[in-house]
């Protein structure tokens, strides 16, 4: 239940990796089940730090958008610049 709570508190400020993670499930499941499947995400997440004795690195999560708060969300482009590239 912690788990659950914590992930009704992620935000694009301060977890924009998970929140793409939410972004991306909320039309397919709903605003609930994808929280709930966030919480999952976030304890697998904990218990694999845990078990390896690392601290969390948001490089290893993978992100199909780039989400700024002035512009949106934007899919990433995979190539030589994995930067969101700039649209006119």
């Amino acid at each position: 239940m912690i788990m659950v709570e914590a992930a009704f508190r992620i935000r694009p400020t301060n977890a924009p990796e998970l929140y793409a993670f939410l972004l991306r499930l909320a039309p397919v499941s709903g605003k609930k089940r994808s929280r709930i499947a966030l919480a999952r995400k976030m304890l697998c997440i904990l218990w694999h730090m845990a078990k390896t004795k690392t601290p969390y690195d948001k490089s290893k999560i993978i992100v199909p958008f780039h989400i700024d708060p002035s512009k949106g969300i934007e899919p990433v482009v995979i190539g030589e610049n994995s930067a969101p590239q700039e649209t006119n």
